[in-house]
Order: C-alpha cells, then structure tokens, then sequence
C-alpha cells in the first residue's frame, strides 16, 4: 500500500481541472469538502433513527442527523430573533381567518346517521 502522502503530487496536478470544473459548474463546496471522518456513534440510537425514518445506510442517517440539526438551529436562532414593532405589525396576512380555514378542512363524512 503507498503512502498517503504519496497522491499529493498527483492531486496538485489535477487542481487545475478541479478548479475549471469548479467554476464551469459551481460545484467547490462537493469537490472540496468531501471527506471520510471517523466518528464514535451510539449504535443504539443510530439503529433506532435508521428503523424510524427507514434508513438504508449509516452515511443516510448521519447525513440525515446534520440536516435536521442544521434546520432545527436555523429555526432556533430565527425564533431568538428580536422583533420590531413594524415587522410584527406585518407578519400576519390580515385577511387570515383561522376558523374559515378550520371549516374549509373539515372532513365531510356525508349524511349524519
């Protein structure tokens, strides 16, 4: 097996082609920041979310657990954010009627017996 180190020189050599493709297709953050990272996971909890939302692969869960974590902290720090008068004046359509759209979503279960 060779060195790790020993791609370097092949890699410097395809960065120009890397960087082309980069820009031809905008796609740095997928060429660049793609790597293998060994991580200590609680298998338990891994098996149980892959069971609940019908995971094939351990790479599926963990992708799936940064992407509920990235919204759930972008949800967060937009729930913290302070409010001016102003923007909560306008944050509700005045023509919103809760109970009209209550009646609209009612389920219509026919002639009653």
């Amino acid at each position: 097996m060779s060195h790790p180190l020993s791609a370097a020189p092949r890699l410097k050599n395809l960065l120009p082609t890397i960087l082309q493709y980069g820009l031809k297709y905008g796609n740095f953050s997928r060429i660049l920041t793609r790597m293998k990272t060994t991580i200590d996971l609680d298998e338990e909890k891994l098996e149980r979310v892959m069971k609940l939302g019908g995971i094939g692969t351990r790479k599926e869960a963990v992708e799936f657990a940064l992407s509920e974590a990235e919204r759930a902290l972008k949800l967060r720090r937009f729930l913290r954010r302070k409010w001016s008068t102003e923007e909560l004046k306008d944050a509700v359509d005045p023509n919103y009627d809760l109970m009209k759209l209550r009646e609209m979503d009612k389920p219509d279960y026919g002639p009653s017996h």
